[in-house]
């Protein structure tokens, strides 16, 4: 078996943590007063933090992309073992518990299935519906970037997820439309980052070295874009004003703090290869991610009922430890034994 990339396997380990991140900050985000300084330092971080999902999406389309797929029924089977399987176990747990502490104004045989089939159970479902799309297309991912121009893939892609993130919402509403999915499942949001990724993936090398020349330039544009997002969201906020214009900066923030990540850790590997420690991180990743928002429910619902009074920043530093700490070790602690009963066999 080939050995992982060391920067791939950095990255999805600081992704993953950006994630969680943004789940555990997202209630400071809510309700700190919006002119205190730590508002907007939380509102800051938590901005800037929003490249991590598009970040996955782009590493599974470069990971995939890394050699042609010839085996498709072993691709698809593949998928379904390490990716829907354990939604499937996951998603029923996070209904049952999302029932039991209110989050559903209903609930029923009917209600469970649309909410398996569309994500909508709990909020960081909406990723493996998005990613199984783009997984369930890939023969025509793996077609395009051996048949176009890459210039030509990636203006399409960017004009379409630009059009996506902004205009979708807007001509649904404005015409009494239904989509099948909620905007933010729809693969038509994610095209630039998982071209970028097939692209990167199959001329790997040479995007590597490309990335290398360039990358204190990458480093610039992104700080740029970074503060120009953050800048421009919180004038938003405060004003109330519309600015369809900020999913343009948004996405093209997002797409420049990747390569810049990528080359940032593409440069760490060159001294600091990652040790068993992180290499089995890396491998719990997805248990992590299915796991950590059901701790952070838990554990905003034990401080509801045992200190009501506690503070926003107080209860912050509570979630910290507890959300980070438990799905890590619980889910490092299941890839060692699944790895240990796999060398028995």
């Amino acid at each position: 078996m080939k050995k992982r990339k060391s920067e791939i396997s950095y990255m999805n380990i600081l992704l993953f943590m950006g994630v969680i991140m943004i789940h555990v900050l997202s209630e400071s985000v809510q309700q700190l007063p919006r002119d205190s300084a730590v508002y907007y330092l939380a509102f800051a971080f938590w901005r800037i933090l929003l490249c991590a999902v598009p970040g996955f999406i782009f590493l599974s389309g470069l990971k995939l992309s890394l050699k042609p797929i010839t085996d498709w029924k072993r691709f698809y089977l593949r998928r379904f073992t390490a990716v829907v399987i354990p939604y499937l176990i996951w998603m029923p747990i996070y209904y049952y518990f999302s029932c039991k502490l209110h989050y559903y104004s209903e609930i029923g045989v009917r209600d469970f299935f649309i909410k398996l089939i569309d994500g909508t159970s709990t909020a960081h479902f909406y990723f493996i519906i998005v990613i199984i799309q783009f997984y369930l297309l890939m023969p025509l991912w793996q077609l395009l970037t051996r048949r176009v121009h890459p210039i030509i893939l990636l203006v399409l892609s960017a004009v379409l997820t630009g059009w996506s993130q902004a205009w979708i919402p807007v001509i649904v509403e404005n015409n009494g439309l239904k989509l099948p999915l909620t905007n933010d499942r729809m693969i038509t949001n994610y095209m630039l980052p998982w071209i970028a990724g097939c692209l990167c993936g199959a001329s790997y090398d040479r995007v590597r070295a490309a990335l290398m020349k360039v990358r204190f330039g990458v480093y610039a544009v992104c700080i740029v874009l970074a503060a120009a997002d953050i800048c421009f969201v919180n004038y938003i906020n405060r004003t109330g004003l519309i600015y369809l214009q900020m999913y343009y900066v948004n996405m093209a923030y997002c797409i420049t703090a990747i390569f810049a990540l990528l080359a940032v850790f593409i440069r760490l590997t060159e001294h600091h290869e990652p040790g068993r420690f992180l290499m089995r991180l890396d491998k719990s990743s997805y248990y992590v991610y299915l796991v950590h928002l059901l701790v952070l429910m838990l554990a905003k619902y034990a401080l509801d009922i045992y200190f009501p009074s506690m503070g926003v920043l107080r209860r912050f530093a509570v979630f910290i430890p507890v959300v980070y700490v438990i799905p890590i070790a619980a889910c490092m602690l299941y890839t060692w034994i699944k790895e240990r009963a796999l060398i028995k066999k």
